[in-house]
């Protein structure tokens, strides 16, 4: 019986795999399954223990049910591919590894699939227990595949002519099956035919023990059942063809593959393709948009062309060897001659060598991937990780109706038609004749405005392809980021003249407006409602581009007319400016007037945006018309369609909202969300907060709206009735039952309703990911205890991943970190050391999986550059955050910094600055009524005390100094300021102190001023050291000469912190030189920069780490703590058996370097004889290299010691034959590595030197 393919079929696939524990046999087992199109397979004998089956679920297959038994034996599994709806509701495993049994719902109908692996000898116990243990069988639809290990019928089920009698197993199956309705749905289709599915090479006969059996309800929807060719395991997979009316097999569009890039013929091939059209095709009659999109079809063609080749070269042989192999084995069946199982043999071997190469190649790119991103922080990192993905499949939806609906055509019509309404405009009055036509907007420079309307340039192209961030999901036309990328230079001049023409016609080229709408469930949000879902759009690239150049314009426009309330999304501007002035208001002495505040949660704000009021906004800021018209461009005739579990809803239009994937829209809805913040501010009946003399109303970030209210019984009216005519306007919808209202003092009484419409919390609510409360204490304990909580749990759960060292470090950077310091950021209190202490034993069990710590923390948080692995010191960064906020303390003038700097600095009597640079010991009692300073000037002290730099700094003012009375009450000291002498270090010329006469010609003091000089003098000597010579600089005038605007500020300021304490360790060089002798700077520099660039991988780098800090154990070393163990080499029994002997002075590996160094040097003629600098560290001694032959050097060398430390208790040296091998396999994967980035020509320059050398050697081959 044939297989039939149809757009309701679901394949079944049942395969006795015979153990897939073997990386290159799983690969394999995935490439069969995916070219014999099983959607469901039921897998036996996998031989997996837990943690590998879930290297099948990595694959093409979301869901996968595991009965285990051990590594070696048995093992069950349903595997349901990704694109299948099914909904789990009970699995049931085996202990024994025989079955596992999964209940569910399958396209809407309810289904018990069960995957059997019988045991080889007559066993009823077995068949009962498999049906007394199936679930529902009343109310299910049961589907059973497996190996049996016994037929049903003894003599069309074997190929022997020896009599057989059923076994019991047999028979009680049988009768299980006629009382519940159910049959083998291949004997039925076939009822005299014989075929097999099993082979045993042994006896050289067949069987048909793997089979089917179904409800007999489902047998009319059968469509086909097939047994394949016996080829990777001696039983062949069982295929089973089951139409689903409620199924509908919907195909993914097509998507260009970026690994082909890698193809340097496809590469070449599409770059002449590309120069040949448009030669042919780029004609002045030719409209340019018309251009573009027959150039991105045509590309596509030939894509699909080469590609479609490509997997027809690499299948064809396989396929006519499977079905040769299938045809001998009918014939063979019948006539067991000799002849025929010889040329199976043939046809075996040939297949197997073929799939062996497929797999191998799988196998070795996914290697290569461990080798160069393995345990680096990045994608790969992040995967292990990460928990368990949620499936993106949607079971269910509560329809516009309020029925739930699970038939996935519903479903997206349920969705489109959401979105549909979504994006359909409410058509508002415009803003001119609402109270925002008498409020003045701020407006962008006209030439400024003539610049942002210039046509595109290929140079902006260029820039915006380059900035756009690679590995993104491609829109509805299939093309990448990678693409454009790797063609850049090709495209760019059509993509601009498109563009252009695009312009003047108002309208973009069909395919530039389409979209597909994504989904992604919001956390903790019910996933029956459709408004549960974050929804993505995934826009062609060409779209992107041109929205990035126009957010690239921008961008650099807009703090010039956004307020400064606005933190989201500007250049410059950081969320922790919302929370720190959050905190200051939150912490000052309390008001006598009621005051409250409010957090605003908009519905769907980037949806609702109105386009019309967003045109005439950006009218209003002054953009000009020239680039509203570029913007107008984009938002032309957009349309979309949804995607929900592979099903494509029809394209509608979208009338309003800014997409959420779109690189321009954030910057749009910071235009169209300003207008409320400036009705806001300017409505005098709205009463803010007053704070040190400033009235404070509102913070945004993006659309998260914080109110600051005072006197709220007569302030929110006003604002609820702004904010419902600015709704009206621009589409603005706020939901009252998620917006949050936080009395901060007691004088608010209880307010009606219909006054303030939102929900009351008392203990705090959520600010940025920020738990707010009503003092920084329980602040601090609000986020930092939880965060902790969940450091430990994922710790626990991290610690079973195959990490190494580096991998851990690498894990606490990349996810752990980010947590912290985002809150350090966030929440300025003094936090102890004992909580750092905490945290960083919390970070030791980890690294060390609770065991012995090997090297220490020290050298741990050493830069790489310096030999360490760079894990986080969490105080140093905690006092990095910090200090950056103080800071802005510092930077002039005050008035253009951001709210809470002015507060923080209105709230002292003395300039704040000067505290900054005063002299330990001092005390915050009196300097500050406001604890978010105080708070914040402790935290300086903790880490001034810390380093021990109590001294004051040059960098002080002599004006309005603290430490220095006169400067506060003699105001004549202003003078000296506006006369340029802004700090103490400027007293000072060429590193002597001025005399008056030098200092009063050069600021032009008046000489009435003598005296004040006195008094500056003598301050001055009294406080600094080395008087009159300037003092040493500090790290404190290091840190105060930051800019805590600049980009990476606090990473500036950590690596200062740690410029303290980043120096190689240096009693571990002594003890080097003691063994080596005397080791060069430039030497020791090189041989610290080599720790970490010998290899690309990381498990290598760490490697030379543990040896360059001797962190491994010789019997030298052990022999000190254990009586039991001498000092004698394992190797060649001689002592003392220390660092230097077991990796270079050993008598066994003499010959093992010299043959290193000789192989080395015949291949670049210039390394050096065998040296202990060379062979431990990979650097040149004595001798000039060029930069391949020093790479070489460096990477050949660390893979000899890897080697030592493989046999490091071992009586045998390694050999040099192993090194070859070692050095074959890891060029194959560098090889790899360069072809898949287009750099062959660096590889073979480097290594072909190296390699035509072991060519000429009789080296047996690497496996």
């Amino acid at each position: 019986m044939g297989s039939r393919q149809t757009m309701n079929n679901i394949r079944f696939i049942s395969w006795n795999v015979k153990g897939a524990n073997q990386p290159t046999k799983m690969n394999k087992i995935i490439s069969h399954l995916q070219d014999l199109k099983g959607d469901i397979v039921f897998m036996q004998e996998t031989h997996l223990p837990t943690g590998q089956i879930m290297r099948l679920k990595r694959s093409r297959f979301s869901e996968v049910y595991h009965s285990k038994f051990s590594a070696r034996a048995r093992g069950a599994a349903i595997l349901i591919q990704n694109n299948i709806p099914f909904e789990a509701d009970d699995v049931i495993t085996d202990l024994n590894g025989r079955f596992v049994i999964v209940s569910g719902t399958l396209c809407r109908t309810k289904v018990v699939l069960a995957s059997i692996y019988a045991p080889n000898w007559d066993d009823e116990q077995f068949v009962s227990k498999i049906f007394t243990s199936i679930p529902n069988i009343e109310t299910h639809h049961i589907i059973i595949g497996g190996d049996f290990n016994f037929v049903q019928d003894a003599d069309l089920d074997r190929s022997s002519l020896r009599p057989h009698s059923l076994t019991k197993s047999a028979k009680l199956l049988a009768s299980f099956a006629e009382e519940l309705g159910m049959s083998d749905p291949w004997r039925l289709k076939f009822p005299g035919k014989k075929s097999f599915s099993f082979f045993s090479h042994v006896h050289r006969t067949y069987s048909r023990i793997d089979f089917f059996l179904i409800d007999n309800r489902l047998l009319s929807n059968v469509l086909s059942c097939d047994y394949h060719s016996i080829v990777i395991s001696d039983h062949a997979p069982t295929s089973l063809d089951i139409n689903f009316p409620n199924h509908n097999r919907f195909f993914k569009p097509w998507r260009f593959n970026s690994n082909l890039l890698a193809d340097d013929s496809l590469v070449e091939s599409l770059r002449s393709s590309i120069e040949l059209f448009l030669e042919i095709n780029d004609k002045p009659d030719i409209a340019r948009g018309t251009l573009w999109e027959s150039l991105k079809a045509y590309l596509r063609g030939q894509i699909i062309s080469y590609t479609a080749h490509l997997r027809k070269t690499a299948r064809s042989r396989q396929s006519e060897l499977a079905q040769k192999i299938l045809e001998i084995d009918d014939s063979y069946a019948n006539n067991p001659d000799p002849s025929l199982y010889k040329k199976r043999l043939q046809y075996q071997t040939e297949f197997n060598l073929l799939t062996s190469n497929d797999a191998e190649m799988q196998l070795l790119k996914s290697r290569q991937r461990i080798f160069e991103s393995g345990d680096k922080a990045g994608k790969l990192l992040a995967q292990q990780a990460r928990a368990a993905a949620a499936s993106r499949f949607i079971p269910s939806i509560i329809s516009s109706s309020g029925a739930t609906t699970t038939d996935p055509k519903l479903i997206n019509e349920t969705f489109s038609k959401f979105y549909s309404e979504l994006y359909a405009s409410d058509n508002p009055n415009t803003s001119s004749t609402s109270g925002l036509s008498s409020i003045e907007f701020p407006k962008v420079d006209q030439g400024l405005a003539e610049n942002l309307a210039m046509p595109i340039s290929t140079a902006e192209i260029m820039e915006a392809i380059t900035t756009l961030q690679s590995g993104k999901s491609p829109g509805p036309d299939g093309f990448t980021v990678e693409f454009y990328k790797k063609f850049a230079p090709l495209l760019s001049t059509v993509l601009s003249d498109m563009y252009n023409e695009a312009l003047s016609l108002g309208r973009l080229p069909p395919t530039l407006n389409n979209a597909t709408i994504t989904l992604l469930l919001k956390k903790d949000k019910d996933p029956l409602l459709c408004s549960s879902f974050r929804p993505i759009s995934l826009l062609n690239v060409d779209y992107k581009i041109l929205a990035k150049i126009l957010a690239l314009r921008l961008q650099k426009v807009l703090p010039g007319i956004i307020s400064a309330d606005q933190t989201g999304f500007m250049l410059g501007r950081h969320s922790f400016h919302n929370t720190r002035r959050l905190l200051n208001i939150l912490n000052m002495p309390s008001s006598s007037t009621p005051e409250i505040l409010v957090s605003l949660d908009a519905e769907k704000a980037f949806d609702w945006v109105e386009w019309r009021f967003l045109f005439e906004m950006m009218d209003r800021f002054g953009l000009g018309s020239g680039f509203i018209s570029w913007v107008k461009l984009l938002y032309s005739s957009p349309v979309a369609s949804v995607q929900t579990n592979n099903v494509f809803s029809p394209s509608f239009r979208l009338h309003r909202g800014t997409r959420q994937g779109c690189p321009l829209s954030p910057l749009l809805f910071a235009i169209a969300i300003e207008p409320l913040a400036i009705w806001l501010r300017s409505e005098e009946k709205f009463e803010g907060i007053t704070c040190q003399g400033t009235v404070h109303k509102l913070s945004l970030y993006a659309d998260d709206l914080l109110l600051y209210v005072s006197n709220p019984s007569s302030s929110l009216p006003v604002i609820l009735e702004i904010l419902k005519q600015f709704g009206q306007l621009s589409g603005y919808k706020l939901n009252f039952g998620k917006s949050e209202a936080f009395a901060i003092n007691n004088l608010v009484g209880k307010l009606p309703n219909h006054v303030a419409p939102f929900r009351w919390v008392d203990q705090g609510f959520k600010y940025l990911g920020i738990f707010i409360t009503g003092s920084l204490a329980s602040t601090f304990n609000s986020n930092f205890n939880p965060l902790l909580k969940k450091v430990e749990e994922d710790f626990s759960r991290w610690s079973t991943l195959p990490l190494s060292l580096a991998g851990r470090v690498n894990l606490i950077k990349m996810t752990i970190l980010p947590k912290f310091l985002y809150l350090f950021q966030h929440i300025p209190v003094l936090i102890s050391k004992k909580f750092f202490a905490k945290v960083d034993k919390l970070v030791s069990h980890f690294l060390w999986g609770n065991k012995p710590v090997r090297m220490r923390k020290n050298i741990l948080q050493l830069p790489k550059r310096s030999g360490g692995l760079a894990l986080p010191n969490f105080l140093h960064y905690y006092w990095a955050a910090n200090i950056q906020k103080l800071l802005y303390w510092t930077v002039e003038p005050a008035a253009i910094q951001p709210a809470w700097v002015q507060v923080e600095l209105s709230s002292s009597k003395t300039s704040l600055q000067s505290w900054l640079y005063s002299q330990l010991p001092m005390s915050t009692t009196d300097i500050s009524a406001n604890p978010v300073v105080t708070q914040s000037l402790k935290i300086w002290m903790q880490f001034r005390k810390h380093f021990g730099l109590k001294h004051p700094s040059i960098l002080a003012p002599v004006t309005q100094n603290h430490s220095f009375k006169p400067s506060i009450m003699d105001s004549a000291f202003q003078l000296w300021s506006d006369r340029g002498i802004t700090a103490i270090k400027v007293l000072y010329d060429n590193g002597i102190f001025m005399p008056f006469a030098v200092l009063s010609a050069k600021f032009q003091l008046p000489a009435s001023h003598l005296f004040r000089f006195f008094q500056v003098r003598h301050f001055v000597q009294r406080n600094y050291p080395d008087f009159p010579n300037l003092p040493p600089e500090t790290l404190v005038d290091t840190l105060l000469k930051v800019n805590p605007n600049q980009r990476g500020a606090i990473s500036h300021i950590f690596k200062a912190l740690d410029s303290t304490l980043s120096n190689f360790p240096q009693k571990t060089r002594d003890l080097w030189e003691q063994d080596l002798g005397h080791i060069e700077e430039d030497q020791w520099d090189q041989i610290l920069e080599l720790v970490h660039n010998s290899s690309i991988c990381a498990r290598h780098g760490l490697i030379q780490c543990k040896l360059i800090h001797r962190t491994y154990y010789t019997n030298h070393r052990l022999s000190k703590f254990y009586p039991n163990v001498i000092d004698v080499c394992n190797r060649c029994n001689q002592s003392p058996a220390d660092f230097i002997h077991m990796f270079w002075s050993c008598s066994k590996l003499t010959d093992f370097w010299l043959k290193i160094f000789n192989t080395l040097h015949t291949a670049y003629h210039c390394i050096s004889n065998p040296n202990p600098l060379s062979a431990l560290f990979g650097i040149s001694h004595g001798s000039t290299l060029t930069a391949e032959a020093q790479h070489s050097l460096a990477f050949c060398t660390l893979l000899a010691r890897r080697l030592i430390l493989l046999n490091w208790k071992q009586a045998l040296p390694p050999s040099y034959d192993r090194w070859i091998k070692e050095v074959l396999h890891n060029l194959k994967l560098e090889r790899l590595r360069f072809s898949l980035r287009g750099s062959l020509r660096r590889f073979d320059k480097t290594w072909n030197p190296l390699l035509s050398i072991i060519d000429s050697l009789n080296i047996i081959p690497v496996e």
